[in-house]
This record gives structure tokens, C-alpha cells and sequence, in this order.
């Protein structure tokens, strides 16, 4: 029953994870037991398969929080691969926002993966969630905009400045790290 279940997970279809939960309520319970490297909503997230999540989640809230071996939640990949409806699904699962503030093993959260792979739709829905992720360091004391710079996410950096309710105070800090960048 684990095997279907995870082929159903890769597939992503949402009608056939109802089936299985309906002829084996304990599934997920076993499943997520089970999980060593991935849980069945990182699976799933891999082609973006918004119902699939969704009923996960419905059936076991539990799953948002589970972390993959390089302790991504499933907002880590949804954010940096820029599927705005999990990321917006995940976002309405976390009561208390702490999905958004959990760090990877590099210290990053999920909107440093978003700004890095340049995920513009995805850093707007997170930022409007939790405004203050932007002032959240990197492990090496890097700020989001520094991020933006580094990877070349110019686009970001600017949709970043346009969101933050007082962008001077960011960008002095901003032109000093680029400076250094440059040489």
C-alpha cells in the first residue's frame, strides 16, 4: 500500500489519494512514519500538484512541517520552484508563520530560496505573510538583498525595495555589499 501510495504521491492525483485514504485511514500515519528522506507533500510538490497538497494537508497538517534531509519544508521547494498555490496553501496551514521562518542546514528560509531562484509571485506572497522575513540574516550574515545581488536577482532586489515598508534603511547596506562584491 506504501509503494501505490508514493507512485500516487509522484503523480500527484489527488483523486487517487482519497481512494487510498479511504481504504486504509492509517496510510499517512505509516507513510510519514516511514519518511526518511522525503514526505509524501515534497513528493508531490516536485510537479506542483496543488489538490494533492491541499488534501494532504487537510488530512494531516503535520506534513507542512517535515523536513527533507537538508531540513527543507515543503515551503522550502514550493517557494524556490515558484508554485505560488502550494506556497499559498502551505502559508494558510501555518497558523503561527513559523514555516516561514524555519532555516535549511545553509540558515536559509524559504524566501531566500524564492529570491535566489528568482521567484518574484512566491517572494510577494511570503513577504505580505511576514514582512519582518525580510530582515532575517543568512548563516553568513548576509540580509535578503545581499541574496538578490550576489545571484544577480535584479528584478528581486526591486520587488524586494518596492515591498518593504522603509527601503532606505536597507540600501546603504546594500551599496556597501555590493561594493565588496565588485572587488
Amino acid at each position: 500500500m506504501e509503494r501505490q501510495f508514493r507512485e500516487t504521491a509522484l503523480q500527484g492525483n489527488a483523486e487517487s489519494l482519497s481512494d487510498l485514504l479511504e481504504k486504509d485511514n492509517q496510510i499517512l500515519d505509516r507513510v510519514v512514519v516511514s519518511c526518511i528522506r522525503e514526505s509524501p507533500s515534497h513528493i508531490a510538490d516536485t510537479p506542483g500538484h496543488v489538490d494533492f497538497v491541499k488534501l494532504l494537508l487537510s488530512r494531516k497538517p503535520e506534513l507542512a512541517r517535515l523536513k527533507d534531509p537538508r531540513r527543507h519544508t515543503p515551503l522550502h521547494l514550493a517557494a524556490a520552484r515558484g508554485h505560488l498555490e502550494i506556497v499559498k496553501a502551505l502559508r494558510d496551514q501555518d497558523s503561527g508563520s513559523s514555516l516561514c521562518l524555519a532555516r535549511d542546514t545553509d540558515g536559509m528560509i524559504p524566501l531566500h530560496l524564492a529570491a535566489i531562484k528568482g521567484q518574484v509571485d512566491a517572494i510577494k506572497e511570503l513577504v505580505t505573510e511576514k514582512p519582518g522575513t525580510v530582515l532575517q540574516l543568512v548563516g553568513r550574515g548576509e540580509i535578503i538583498l545581499h541574496l538578490c545581488v550576489k545571484h544577480r536577482r535584479l528584478n528581486v532586489l526591486e520587488q524586494l525595495l518596492d515591498l518593504m515598508s522603509n527601503p532606505d534603511k536597507f540600501v546603504n547596506v546594500s551599496a556597501f555589499f555590493c561594493s565588496q562584491q565588485a572587488g
